[in-house]
């Protein structure tokens, strides 16, 4: 049987002496604590083990938004790649001070001081002046 918002609702917080586990579809279940803690995991199997994931816990993830998260790590596995890297941070991923970095070495180094003044005054500073902090936040909150 499918989840239901209303389901979870019922449930969220209060005393449970349901099924510990309810099952979606797509390997999404959501498993329920005796004091209606609901946390949604998702279940598949790698190089032949199962794995069980925690994706997030209701209601501060929604019913919609774990189907999300579950559809975008099917892919992964579909690919050939397991589910767990979703969460964790790519090592290549490249950081601003990495690009500012080859940047400077690669173009400013060339140009006259005078110019390189300009630039990180005229280009570069007013962009990470105007970034909003709340977003960054935002960002880090959800991809620590």
């Amino acid at each position: 049987m499918a989840l239901s918002d209303t389901k979870l609702r019922s449930i969220s917080d209060k005393p449970y002496r349901g099924k510990p586990e309810l099952t979606d579809s797509d390997g999404l279940s959501a498993r329920i604590s005796p004091n209606g803690v609901v946390a949604f995991q998702y279940r598949y199997r790698w190089e032949g083990k199962p794995v069980r994931l925690t994706i997030g816990h209701y209601p501060s993830l929604s019913l919609k938004d774990a189907r999300i998260i579950v559809s975008d790590m099917r892919n992964l596995y579909k690919k050939g790649l397991n589910p767990k890297i979703y969460f964790s941070k790519d090592e290549g991923e490249a950081t601003l001070k990495d690009c500012l970095d080859y940047w400077w070495d690669k173009y400013a180094s060339t140009l006259k001081k005078i110019h390189k003044y300009f630039i990180v005054q005229l280009c570069i500073t007013p962009c990470i002046y105007s970034f909003s902090l709340y977003l960054l936040q935002i960002y880090l909150y959800l991809h620590g």
